[in-house]
């Protein structure tokens, strides 16, 4: 049997976006893996006429299924660390993260903490910063209001709410350079 063009041309490179039509998709090979058991075949199938070279079929595609947390937890193996990381999160305090991981050290915490925006916005109405959606505002009264502005005291303006955007930066940045000296302080005391 003397293999046609298309099939010289074939190649197991990774299918990605820019080669999606340019040549016939040999597949990564899955299915010949070494070794006993059933073979399921090819997750997909090709096609030589049509956009897509290579077509993945969701009914033949592998799908493992693992046992639940619960039998993991009462197996007598050592946990993996995807186990520990799902009781982590059914622990609600740091205390409880800390028995089931005795390598986190004592300033970790188990809850990741969402940082408050502290910088003001650039615009003339604040951001919401919780859920709930901002109602809509009307910017005809600052339109109006800034357009009877010279242009001196529009760039007065201007530079007013930049050196109050950079007041709150900078003091972001000596915060979290407080924190960060803090934390290696925490950790040099560990490590004695």
């Amino acid at each position: 049997m003397i293999p046609t063009s298309v099939t010289r041309g074939a190649s197991r490179l990774p299918l990605t976006t820019k080669r999606g039509n340019k040549d016939f998709y040999k597949g990564t090979r899955q299915a010949v893996t070494p070794g006993a058991g059933p073979r399921t075949g090819a997750p997909g199938k090709h096609v030589i006429r049509g956009k897509a070279k290579y077509r993945l079929l969701d009914s033949r595609v592998r799908v493992f299924v693992g046992p639940g947390i619960e039998a993991i937890e009462s197996s007598s193996y050592q946990p993996t660390s995807s186990s520990l990381s799902l009781r982590l999160l059914r622990t609600p305090s740091s205390l409880g993260a800390r028995q089931a991981n005795p390598q986190l050290k004592p300033y970790v915490s188990s809850k990741a903490t969402v940082p408050e925006q502290t910088l003001p916005p650039f615009g003339p109405w604040p951001k919401t910063s919780s859920g709930v959606a901002p109602q809509q505002r009307d910017f005809k009264h600052f339109s109006k209001a800034y357009n009877a502005l010279s242009p001196d005291e529009r760039n007065a303006l201007i530079m007013q709410a930049r050196r109050e955007w950079y007041a709150a930066l900078t003091s972001t940045a000596v915060e979290k350079g407080q924190q960060e000296a803090h934390t290696q302080e925490v950790e040099g005391q560990a490590k004695q």
